[in-house]
């Protein structure tokens, strides 16, 4: 989080070998330590721009979290599949895995997690040009987390719906968005 991409690689990679040489896979928690690993190794490695090198790591995470059952953790790595899908032009199939995340943090009640996949479909919409579905999609965001603790995020939906207000000329209401949006932000 704080940028040092190597010495987290190397951490990561530490562990992932750690858990590699020493750990029982037919543990959960040893199971959910290599995951925790690989996960970690892919965000850095999308940090990057290693697209390929991360996609395989959240794949190997993806099935960790599935023999586990972990909805929260399916749903973080088809996220990041997504996200991986979306760089490089791919949005039907971006879309796809921001839509199985979706179900999966419906299945573990996770309104953050819900909140982020209908930005995704925002995004998604407003770059192809569907600024009626990317306003819809972003509106959901908002709902989730009106009035929550988590302002950051819900900035993020707000913002966004300032900005396709103003690109489909709803003035007023893109001055409206953006002036609760500063009201959080300065608070």
């Amino acid at each position: 989080r704080m940028g040092l991409l190597e010495d987290a690689a190397s951490w990561h990679y530490k562990a992932l070998a750690l858990c590699e040489e020493y750990s029982d896979m037919t543990i959960p928690t040893a199971v959910k330590d290599r995951v925790i690993s690989l996960n970690g190794i892919g965000n850095i490695h999308l940090s990057m721009g290693n697209n390929d090198i991360a996609l395989d790591s959240f794949r190997e995470a993806l099935k960790g979290e599935k023999s586990l059952g972990s909805a929260t953790g399916m749903a973080i790595n088809y996220a990041n599949i997504g996200a991986i899908m979306e760089d490089d032009g791919q949005t039907d199939s971006a879309r796809w895995y921001y839509s199985q995340s979706l179900k999966c943090n419906e299945e573990s009640g996770n309104r953050l997690g819900m909140s982020l996949c209908y930005n995704h479909f925002g995004r998604l919409s407003e770059m192809s040009g569907d600024y009626e579905d990317a306003f819809r999609e972003y509106s959901k965001a908002y709902g989730i987390l009106s009035g929550g603790a988590d302002k950051w995020h819900w900035l993020q939906s707000c913002t966004a719906l300032a900005r396709v207000s103003l690109k489909t000329g709803r003035y007023y209401q893109a001055g409206r968005y953006l002036e609760e949006g500063m009201g959080v932000a300065e608070s």
